[in-house]
């Protein structure tokens, strides 16, 4: 009867194995939706930047916080002032700041091909997994 335990726990560790590439595989899958949504904010702010260079003294909404926005207008777009992260914000002439979006738009989507890439390989292996994991189970019955 050892074969049969032995076969047991190798499929048991077979079965975890399966669950944690599908885990991790979710959690790619996750992680690849947010690049894609923070890819759309960029683009869409280099676009708004791109606007307002071209435009003078226009109207525009200035949020103040919790959803709420007042009615202003913008008459400088000569500078825009720009986060570079930890909190930290510097001013930009308008074609830095769009090239700045860019660069981080062509880091998102570096990002999101290691991404793909590594969803592919996971896939690859849990697709290798099943048929041993369904032959154990068959023998199992």
């Amino acid at each position: 009867m050892p074969d049969k335990k032995s076969s047991e726990e190798d499929m048991n560790r077979k079965v975890m194995q399966a669950q944690i590439l599908q885990a991790n595989l979710q959690m790619l899958r996750e992680r690849a939706q947010k690049i894609v949504e923070h890819y759309q904010e960029l683009d869409n702010t280099k676009r708004a930047l791109e606007d307002l260079g071209k435009t003078k003294n226009s109207e525009a909404l200035v949020p103040v916080g919790s959803g709420s926005y007042v009615k202003g207008s913008v008459s400088d777009t000569s500078k825009v002032i720009v986060s570079i992260g930890a909190n930290i914000a510097v001013k930009k002439s308008g074609a830095d700041a769009v090239k700045l979006m860019e660069e981080r738009m062509d880091e998102a989507q570096r990002i999101l091909g290691e991404i793909v890439e590594q969803e592919q390989s996971l896939a690859a292996q849990l697709q290798r997994l099943q048929p041993e994991l369904q032959d154990m189970a068959s023998q199992g019955n």
